[in-house]
């Protein structure tokens, strides 16, 4: 399998179509009568354009921040970065994995579903220090992880405002 095939591609498509619909987002229709008839939700398309700007404005704000924290893989003795992701799919999660892609940093998927002892085995194993998630996500994972020992300092919301559980 060619490594970064995903990334090369998308570079690819958006060279090629910059201006081809990429990512689409399910999105909720007012309430109107006329809208109830079509069905209550349409996706809303962004370009390949558009995605790259956000991929590219990101990847910028992981690096200048110092985001991503180095560290030796065990296994390869390669020094590698790593982020966090925490969400169900959607579109800030596949802009946070590609800006990661764009900047030679290694994502890594948390799910709550992987239990306690999993969780902590990854954080600590990774030295992750930020935690990129949806504000549902990223408060089961703290309350997860709540009074262990990890390396995570940054904690980023898709959602806008942090909720009081996340401050």
């Amino acid at each position: 399998m060619i490594p970064f095939l995903f990334p090369f591609l998308y570079s690819a498509s958006m060279i090629k179509n910059p201006e081809a619909p990429c990512m689409g987002t399910k999105t909720k229709r007012d309430d109107s009568v006329q809208t109830r008839a079509r069905g209550d939700y349409y996706y809303k398309w962004k370009t390949y354009g558009e995605v790259d700007e956000e991929v590219e404005v990101l990847g910028y704000i992981i690096n200048s921040k110092g985001f991503a924290k180095k560290v030796k893989d065990p296994e390869t003795k390669k020094t590698i970065s790593t982020i966090g992701i925490c969400s169900i799919n959607r579109e800030e999660w596949l802009i946070t994995d590609l800006a990661c892609n764009w900047q030679n940093i290694t994502s890594v998927p948390l799910y709550e579903t992987l239990g306690n002892e999993m969780l902590e085995i990854i954080l600590n194993q990774t030295e992750m220090a930020t935690l990129f998630g949806s504000d549902v996500c990223l408060t089961n994972i703290l309350k997860l992880i709540n009074g262990r020992e990890t390396f995570l300092k940054n904690i980023v919301t898709f959602d806008g405002e942090p909720t009081d559980q996340l401050r």
